[in-house]
């Protein structure tokens, strides 16, 4: 299993198979409020870019401006994502703020790597996306990266942790995704270096168009 971690990073399938199930969770929950199932395939899609943001803070060539790019794109998201949830800042800014931790505690001065701890507190005060249970599964696939069974325990807590504060039970389905993050075959997929972020953007304004005509006809 922790071959698959080790896989070129050019490898992009784990990436579409997180935008796809991503599509699937906002398809259910901006058109079809009432078909759980939709919600409980996209239970997949947050974990697998969890990953992604640890395995790309170990592979960028610049923390800094892999940063800069996640905040970027999540100021183009918050336009079309304040229509699509009526409050809250979309999943660009949970996952650049793991991300900002991670860049802390990959710092060799320790009053940097402190600087994690208040990163981590904001998600008491600012209304990310998946709270503090995105943060700290960000941050859990950077400490067990190479470690997949204690990444399982980490995960299995984390949702029992969300489904006590939340009591959104189908969110315990995210452990599914391990099996695809640490197993899925390597196929050699190279998808466009934007694509991944201009989607966010592109399919919520979609979908909020698709209602707006489903809504007037």
């Amino acid at each position: 299993m922790e071959d698959a971690i080790k896989k070129p990073a050019c490898d992009d399938t784990l990436k579409l198979v997180a935008i796809l199930t991503m599509l699937i969770d906002h398809i259910g929950y901006l058109l079809f409020p009432d078909q759980i199932v939709w919600r409980m395939i996209g239970r997949l899609s947050f974990p697998i870019f969890a990953f992604l943001v640890a395995r790309g803070a170990r592979l960028t060539r610049s923390q800094p401006r892999y940063l800069l790019r996640m905040l970027l794109y999540g100021l183009i998201s918050q336009v079309p994502y304040s229509y699509f949830v009526p409050s809250g800042l979309n999943i660009f800014f949970t996952l650049a703020a793991g991300l900002g931790i991670i860049l802390c505690l990959s710092q060799r001065q320790l009053f940097i790597k402190f600087l994690a701890i208040p990163i981590l507190a904001s998600a008491w005060t600012i209304d990310y996306s998946y709270g503090l249970y995105g943060l700290l599964l960000i941050l859990a696939f950077h400490l067990f990266y190479e470690k997949p069974a204690l990444m399982t325990f980490a995960l299995a807590a984390l949702s029992w942790y969300y489904w006590e504060t939340t009591r959104v039970s189908i969110q315990v389905l995210a452990l599914g995704a391990l099996p695809l993050i640490y197993g899925l075959p390597y196929t050699g997929l190279r998808l466009p270096k934007h694509v991944g972020y201009l989607f966010y953007p592109v399919h919520i304004t979609l979908l909020l168009l698709i209602r707006h005509f489903l809504w007037t006809v």
